[in-house]
């Protein structure tokens, strides 16, 4: 089993490449990332499923987001729930992603963000 800091770096950088524009306009880089049964909440009250949110951020035009305070907390030997902040133009929020191992691949299963009200 991979170590909590090995697992924290590699799904903090699974993480980052969904925020690059580079990936967030490539289907099959997204297809590879994302579970098929993938379901987000998002800040916004959006519900998205893996087709809708490929489709909305392949239409998205091109952001740039910060995020920091990286946690992971283990639910199992395979499965992961990995909390940040993201900054995007003047709003903050909280991240919540669950990554479950798929053979050698870890995937997003569940996404939720949560406006900081300021």
């Amino acid at each position: 089993m991979i170590s909590d800091s090995k697992l924290l770096n590699h799904l903090k950088e699974l993480e980052c490449n969904l925020l690059l524009n580079e990936t967030r306009i490539n289907p099959e880089k997204l297809d590879e990332i994302i579970e098929d049964e993938f379901l987000e909440f998002g800040s916004s009250g959006t519900i998205w499923s893996k087709q809708s949110i490929i489709e909305g951020l392949i239409n998205a035009p091109p952001k740039k987001t910060t995020v920091s305070n990286f946690k992971l907390n283990r639910l199992s030997d395979d499965t992961a729930l990995l909390t940040y902040k993201s900054h995007h133009d003047g709003t903050d929020a909280l991240r919540s992603s669950i990554w479950k191992l798929f053979g050698d691949d870890w995937k997003i299963i569940f996404h939720q963000g949560t406006i900081i009200k300021k």
